[in-house]
C-alpha cells in the first residue's frame, strides 16, 4: 500500500467519524458466516458518529434466526425482520430453458426481500448520511477498503465492491457478475455468456487502481449516499434472452438511481471482500480433475 492509498484510508476514517450510518441486508441459512462476521460489523459501526441495523431474515433452519435475535439483544439500533414464506427462492427446476438463478421466480423474491430494509428505513424513521447494503454471507470483509471508499466519497454517488471468489480452476475472478453492466451496455440484452465471460474479463480489478465507472454493480457490498437510495426500491426488470429471464435487482435499483439524476456509480477495486474463500472440497475436485486428464 502506497502513502497515497494510506492518506485515503486515514481521511475515510476521518469521515466516517462524523458521519451516521445504516447497514442494511437480507440473510437465510448463514449462521456460520453470521458469526463470523457480525464482529467485524460492529467493529465498523463504532467507527461512525451513530449507526444503524435492518436486517431482513426468512425461513432459516440452521440458527441464524438465534444468532440475529442475540445480535438485536446486544446491541443498540440492530432491527431484525423475519418472515417465513415456506418455499424456495432458488427453484429446484424452472421451465423453458430458463436458469433459474437468472428467473423471475428468484429475482421477484429477492427483490421483495431487499424492499423490506428500504421500507423500514422509511417507517423507522431512519436518516443517515450512508447506507451500506451487504451480504453477510461473504466469507472476508475488508474494513481499510470499505474506509477507502469513504475517503472518496464527494467522488461518488454509489461505490460498489470489487467482491471475488475462486473458479473451480482455482483462478481468482470477479464474483457478482449478473449485477454488474458496463456504461454503453445497459440497452444490450444480458446473455449467460456475457455473465460468465465478465468473470475472467473484470478479474484486472487489483487494489491500487482508481474507482472504475460502470452503468450498475454491486459485489457483496455496496455503500450509498442517503439522499441518492432514499425513496428508490428494487424492481424487476424483463430482459429478451432464452436463459436470462430478468435483470439482477442491483441494476434496477442502479437504473432507478441514474433516472434520478445520480450517474456517479463506481467499482472501487480497493474496496475487496471474498465472496466464497477457497475449501479443501474445491481444491481436492480441483486435483481430481487434473489427475483424471492425465490419465485419459
Amino acid at each position: 500500500m502506497n502513502q497515497i492509498q494510506k492518506q485515503i484510508i486515514e481521511c475515510g476514517h476521518m469521515k466516517m467519524q462524523k458521519s451516521s450510518l445504516t447497514i442494511c441486508s437480507i440473510v437465510r441459512d448463514c449462521n456460520r458466516s453470521l458469526m463470523i462476521n457480525i464482529p467485524i460489523i460492529e467493529k465498523l459501526r463504532s467507527s461512525f458518529i451513530e449507526s444503524h441495523v435492518i436486517v431482513f431474515e426468512n425461513d432459516s433452519i440452521d440458527g441464524t434466526k438465534q444468532t440475529l435475535e442475540q445480535w438485536r439483544k446486544n446491541y443498540e439500533n440492530v432491527n431484525i425482520l423475519t418472515n417465513d414464506y415456506n418455499q424456495v427462492t432458488i427453484p429446484t427446476e424452472y421451465s423453458n430453458g430458463i436458469n433459474k438463478y437468472y428467473s423471475y421466480h428468484r429475482i421477484s423474491r429477492l427483490a421483495e426481500f431487499r424492499n423490506n430494509y428500504l421500507n423500514a428505513m422509511n417507517n423507522l424513521k431512519i436518516i443517515s448520511d450512508f447506507v451500506i447494503v451487504l451480504d453477510l454471507d461473504i466469507s472476508n470483509l475488508n474494513l481499510n477498503g470499505i474506509a477507502h471508499s469513504f475517503g472518496l466519497a464527494d467522488e461518488w454517488d454509489v461505490v460498489c465492491a470489487n467482491g471475488y471468489s475462486y473458479s473451480p480452476a482455482l483462478r481468482k475472478r470477479y464474483h457478482d457478475t449478473y449485477a454488474l453492466i458496463e456504461l454503453g451496455k445497459e440497452n444490450a440484452d444480458q446473455t449467460e455468456a456475457s455473465i460468465y465471460q465478465n468473470h475472467t474479463i473484470w478479474s484486472f480489478l487489483k487494489p491500487g487502481l482508481p474507482l472504475i465507472p460502470v452503468y450498475s454493480a454491486f459485489g457483496g457490498l455496496a455503500i450509498y449516499h442517503y439522499n441518492v437510495l432514499k425513496d428508490k426500491k428494487y424492481l424487476i426488470l424483463k430482459n429478451r434472452d432464452k436463459r436470462v429471464e430478468v435483470r439482477c435487482e442491483h441494476f434496477s435499483l442502479c437504473q432507478d438511481i441514474r433516472n434520478s439524476g445520480f450517474t456517479r456509480i463506481y467499482i472501487n477495486p480497493n474496496m475487496t471482500l471474498c465472496n466464497h474463500v477457497l475449501t479443501w472440497k474445491v481444491i481436492i475436485n480441483f486435483i481430481m480433475r487434473r489427475l483424471k486428464l492425465n490419465h485419459q
